[in-house]
């Protein structure tokens, strides 16, 4: 419906901006924005006083009304165009901020129909939503228009307005770092003590009677409360309805108990302690660089599943086996090697892992060359028979700087565990070697990187593998003789005591 709708509205658009609607993200944007700000138009209009005006002919008022919106509406989808690419170009992003905006106008217009004190609303629920689904940025930007357009229900004043701003900032500030489902609860009661006690406050300031500032207050309280339970109910469905995937999810999926981190960790015991390893690598790179780092830890965990099905053939799980390769040419050996990719994708699709761990399983090698097998099959069959699209990963490339992230951890945790003597210096070489290696094969070239921001998570591997591989500390010479003469003293008493008995 809002396909037609925009289509109808570009017929009014001029012919040079008519180019620029039809975009991608533009034709999205826009088909967001008419809709959210037609739905609210609407429930701003059904009321007594605006249909009794319109059918006396009275008409000012709605035009009013619908220059209010298009000006807020407007002004929320040029921020968002401008400086949320990523909320514009998804289109499930846009229609579930389109259902939180489209259920808050909903809800406060049913509670001002109930005649419900206005101090009572569900702004708090809205700024929390759009935090946990999208970032505070967009929470804060849309609670803003929101709110002063909620302000134009009956009953509805400058007072309550700003109270319930403030509870929404409050409330938005409080979740930004939000780690369980408690926290949310802990949000919306944080943000009704606020605003509870700036109401008492004010109705302090105006004289009002305690009757009257007690019950403001109360509302004020209930509203962040209410908000709170709210949210905790509709998370989870919101969650399944537009497939976004959200920290909670996230800290879910974390846990050992998942099937499929008990499947790698029965099956593939090295694998899962490397897939460990890697997440402890990539969190400290995606923290260095500010990228999203349960994100990347979990991730992490699940980029080498496909490797359950066959694990022998992987050399973290052969500890005292034979190589399977032996066995086989290597041009098998690259297929069997290659195809952990593809059978951990179906393993995530058939178990319903988000889409975004889903990159991480078919980006961690990238297009990569599976460099061993490669020479090897030259040598035994010659370099004019051997083509090297047969031995290189399917791809995609990283398109993320968490996915980048990861394959990079990937890599360098592997090499780095072959070193006999894994020095700080010699760490940080073939940290540095693996990392040129892959921005030099272009496997970067896709990922949003900054050669800064891979200098810093370069520093963080090298950090934290020192201190994973870290050596017994090497003592002086002097010391270490100091240390050999006592002990050959305190051998010699020991041989004296007991020659004298």
């Amino acid at each position: 419906m809002s396909e037609r709708v925009l289509q109808w509205a570009i017929r009014f658009v001029p012919p040079a901006l008519q180019s620029l609607a039809v975009q991608s993200a533009t034709h999205q944007l826009l088909s967001f924005i008419l809709m959210v700000a037609g739905v609210m138009a609407v429930v701003l209009t059904v009321r007594p006083e605006f249909l009794q005006r319109a059918s006396d002919g009275q008409y000012f008022s709605l035009v009013g009304l619908i220059l209010v919106v298009g000006t807020l509406a407007s002004f929320v989808a040029a921020f968002l165009r401008q400086f949320e690419t990523t909320v514009v170009s998804s289109v499930r992003h846009l229609y579930l901020l389109s259902a939180v905006v489209i259920g808050t106008f909903v809800i406060a217009w049913v509670m001002n129909s109930l005649h419900l004190n206005p101090y009572l609303n569900p702004l708090v629920a809205c700024g929390v939503l759009l935090t946990v689904f999208v970032n505070v940025r967009v929470a804060l930007i849309i609670s803003l228009p929101g709110g002063l357009l909620l302000s134009l229900f009956p009953g509805h004043g400058s007072l309550d307005t700003l109270v319930a701003l403030l509870g929404a900032a409050i409330a938005i500030y409080t979740v930004s770092r939000v780690r369980q489902r408690y926290d949310l609860f802990r949000g919306g009661l944080f943000a009704s003590l606020i605003s509870a006690w700036v109401v008492m406050g004010l109705s302090l300031m105006n004289g009002l009677p305690w009757e009257t500032w007690s019950v403001q207050a109360g509302s004020a309280l209930l509203s962040g409360l209410g908000s709170s339970i709210l949210v905790v109910g509709v998370l989870p469905v919101l969650e399944d309805i537009f497939g976004i995937t959200t920290t909670f999810k996230l800290l879910e999926l974390a846990s050992p108990s998942q099937p499929l981190l008990r499947e790698l960790q029965f099956k593939a015991p090295g694998t899962y302690h490397h897939s460990i390893l890697v997440g402890n690598l990539a969190e400290a790179a995606a923290e260095a660089i500010g990228a999203d780092a349960l994100l990347v830890r979990v991730g992490s965990y699940y980029h080498d599943i496909g490797k359950t099905k066959r694990p022998s053939f992987f050399i973290e799980n052969q500890l005292g086996m034979a190589n399977q390769h032996d066995r086989i040419s290597p041009r098998l050996s690259a297929l069997v090697i290659t195809a952990h990719v593809k059978e951990g994708l179906e393993m995530a699709r058939e178990h319903k892992l988000p889409a975004i761990i889903q990159d991480f399983i078919t980006t961690h090698h990238g297009t990569s060359l599976v460099s061993y097998f490669y020479h090897q099959a030259v040598q035994s069959e010659g370099p004019k028979q051997v083509q090297e699209e047969h031995f290189r990963y399917p791809g995609p490339r990283p398109r993320t700087r968490e996915t980048g992230i990861v394959m990079l951890a990937d890599g360098v945790e592997a090499s780095c565990r072959t070193l006999k003597v894994p020095t700080p210096d010699q760490i940080e070489s073939m940290v540095r070697k693996i990392i040129d290696k892959r921005l030099a094969d272009g496997e970067l070239s896709e990922a949003p990187l900054t050669l800064q921001e891979i200098e810093k998570i370069q520093m963080a591997f090298v950090r934290v593998l020192s201190g994973l591989f870290h050596q017994r500390i090497e003592y002086p010479e002097q010391i270490f003789k100091e240390l050999r003469a006592g002990t050959d003293s305190e051998s010699k008493g020991k041989k004296v005591g007991h020659s004298s008995k």
